[in-house]
């Protein structure tokens, strides 16, 4: 698609599909940035904290430390 394509396209409230592999937060956050008009777009501040918490969020499901290991299980708890 190029320039006059392109414009046609987000006039009719269409946008890229979400990608393969991508978080459905993170596509949330895309689809909200792509808002026609710029005055219902998130701010940058609001872009960041939504970011933020998707982070978050992911490092609050990380692993176990590496200490965790088979019959060591008595040290994590």
């Amino acid at each position: 698609m190029k320039g006059p394509e392109v414009n046609s396209f987000i006039e009719k409230g269409k946008r890229m599909e979400c990608p393969p592999e991508c978080p459905p937060e993170m596509y949330a956050l895309m689809s909200d940035c792509w808002t026609y008009r710029w005055e219902d777009r998130p701010d940058f501040l609001t872009v960041e904290q939504r970011m933020r918490t998707y982070y978050y969020s992911l490092a609050s499901k990380a692993e176990a430390p590496p200490d965790c290991e088979k019959g060591a299980e008595a040290a994590c708890a």
